[in-house]
C-alpha cells in the first residue's frame, strides 16, 4: 500500500522548527488517520504482544534522562524511540500510568507534559 504522506515525519518537523504549532495540530489528524491504516494493513505481520521484563531502574533512569533532553529539543524521532524502549518494563501500576501519561504526551506531540510525566515517574523511582 502505497502512503499517500510518504515524508509525513519531516513534514511535522519542519512545521516545529518554524513554530507552527496551529498547522501541526491542523495536520496531525491526518497523518494519525494515515498511520492507522498503516498499522492495520500490517497487523497481520506483527507479533501479538510483546513480553515485559522486570524493570531495570538504572536503565530506567538513563532512558528518562535521554527522553527529557530530546524533549527538551523538540527531537520527535528521538522521543518516540525511547518511548517504545521504555515499554519493555513491567512497571507496577503507579509507574505504569505515569509511563501511559509520558507515551500519551510522546504521540501527542506535547512537549511540556512528556517532561512533567517523566518527573512524575522520576519520583515514583526514587521512593
Amino acid at each position: 500500500m502505497p502512503l499517500r504522506y510518504p515524508n509525513w515525519q519531516n513534514i511535522l518537523s519542519l512545521r516545529q522548527k518554524d513554530k507552527k504549532i496551529d498547522v501541526i495540530k491542523a495536520i496531525t489528524p491526518v497523518f494519525l488517520e494515515e498511520w492507522q491504516d498503516i498499522l492495520d494493513a500490517t497487523a497481520q505481520f506483527l507479533p501479538a504482544g510483546k513480553e515485559k521484563i522486570p524493570v531495570d531502574y538504572q536503565m530506567v533512569k538513563e532512558y528518562l534522562t535521554l527522553l527529557e533532553s530530546a524533549a527538551n529539543t523538540c527531537d520527535l524521532d528521538s522521543m518516540e524511540a525511547i518511548a517504545d524502549a521504555l515499554e519493555i518494563y513491567d512497571f507496577p501500576t503507579e509507574q505504569q500510568e505515569a509511563m501511559e501519561k509520558i507515551k500519551t504526551a510522546v504521540f501527542d506531540i506535547d512537549y511540556d507534559a512528556c517532561v512533567a510525566g517523566i518527573h512524575a515517574l522520576q519520583i515514583t523511582i526514587k521512593q
